[in-house]
């Protein structure tokens, strides 16, 4: 399954599993968090942290920058986010997890406040 992290803020030691499967966040946390729980059974090296500390991103096909004011990432496909409005899509996803006692939302349509969050693909002419 193709994953790699975010970091959405440079300064804050906070990470998000991306999936390029289902374009969501499956895991978010600190670095500590992710090297002792392993989420999704992954090798977290500290090589994957120093390539999103400097580049936003530990995937190899994508070098970002911290100047870059348009860095997108695509939520399923139900619209787009900018990299440092992941870090709200999270707190949110915590929030509702936590209050449904499951692990996290599966289905977006049903939580108008996750869409909210997202920006509308433009229309194709």
């Amino acid at each position: 399954m193709g994953q790699f992290l975010l970091k959405p803020e440079k300064d804050e030691d906070f990470y998000i599993l991306w999936s390029t499967v289902v374009d969501m966040p499956l895991a978010w946390g600190p670095k500590a968090d992710f090297q002792e729980n392993k989420p999704f059974e992954g090798d977290y090296p500290d090589s994957r942290f120093d390539r999103a500390d400097k580049y936003t991103s530990s995937a190899l096909f994508y070098k970002g920058s911290w100047e870059a004011e348009d860095d997108r990432f695509n939520y399923g496909m139900y619209g787009w986010l900018q990299r440092w409005e992941l870090k709200l899509l999270t707190d949110k996803l915590e929030e509702l997890s936590s209050s449904e006692e499951q692990d996290i939302v599966e289905v977006p349509e049903d939580h108008p406040e996750i869409l909210g969050l997202l920006h509308e693909f433009p229309e194709d002419d």
